[in-house]
């Protein structure tokens, strides 16, 4: 089925500033929950585990996650102003994928449940799959903005495992 898009002349630019705002604070709150989770951990238990030596230093997460962060939040914008049958399945899963994401930070920093991070990792890896697959019909570019997102959860998944096994 043809994917159509509100064009800039059905949707006033208002609204669309308003749209790719809310998308961009959705994500901005996703990332500050997260960020308190870390915080708590980071400056503490994080530096006296055991991490592998491709353990990337603390200064490259926060562009890296902002970036990605935009990214998700533009690819959302994308597929909300479509009107394709499967855009509420697409919305679903970019919202359970951001609650996984957080959660990550939950199991990991706050809580120390390395293992339960990894599996929860995979889980969230399958998501994000899952999410370009369905997106990418509807709106090619919103998947494309993933393709980094699911790079880096993939990267932070082997990370993950090797900390655990380390610790």
């Amino acid at each position: 089925m043809a994917t159509t898009t509100t064009t800039p002349s059905e949707m006033s630019i208002k609204n669309v500033f308003m749209l790719i705002a809310g998308c961009i604070i959705l994500c901005a709150v996703a990332s500050w929950i997260g960020t308190l989770f870390t915080m708590d951990g980071v400056d503490g238990w994080y530096t006296a585990i055991h991490k592998p030596s491709f353990n990337p230093p603390n200064a490259v997460f926060p562009p890296v996650w902002f970036a990605l962060y935009t990214m998700i939040a533009v690819s959302l914008f994308y597929v909300l102003r479509t009107h394709h049958p499967n855009k509420n399945l697409a919305v679903g899963l970019f919202l359970a994928q951001l609650i996984l994401n957080v959660a990550w930070s939950l199991f990991f920093f706050k809580l120390h449940f390395i293992g339960t991070a990894f599996i929860e990792m995979i889980i969230l890896l399958a998501l994000l799959i899952t999410y370009y697959i369905v997106v990418k019909p509807i709106r090619p570019i919103a998947a494309y903005l993933f393709i980094p997102y699911i790079a880096w959860v993939a990267f932070a998944a082997i990370l993950t495992a090797n900390i655990w096994a380390l610790n």
